[in-house]
């Protein structure tokens, strides 16, 4: 099944370049909407790591506790 999805990307890859970018000038306004509803709920996900009181965001937590309170 991988074999027959790389064949495709390869055989038609010029395309698909050619769709993505009418699909970009198409939707300009929704792509920046969209983007924009995205960083703002992720600049919101912050939280404050129980041990250290440090605020930083969800997505950097689990490797903050990994490389600081690893014990």
């Amino acid at each position: 099944m991988k074999e027959y999805f790389a064949n495709y990307y390869l055989q038609n890859k010029e395309k698909i370049k050619a769709s993505a970018l009418v699909y970009k000038a198409n939707n300009k306004e929704k792509i920046k909407l969209q983007n924009k509803i995205y960083r703002k709920n992720y600049n919101k996900l912050n939280v404050i790591c129980s041990k250290c009181k440090k605020l930083m965001l969800k997505s950097s937590l689990h490797r903050h506790n990994i490389r600081k309170h690893s014990n």
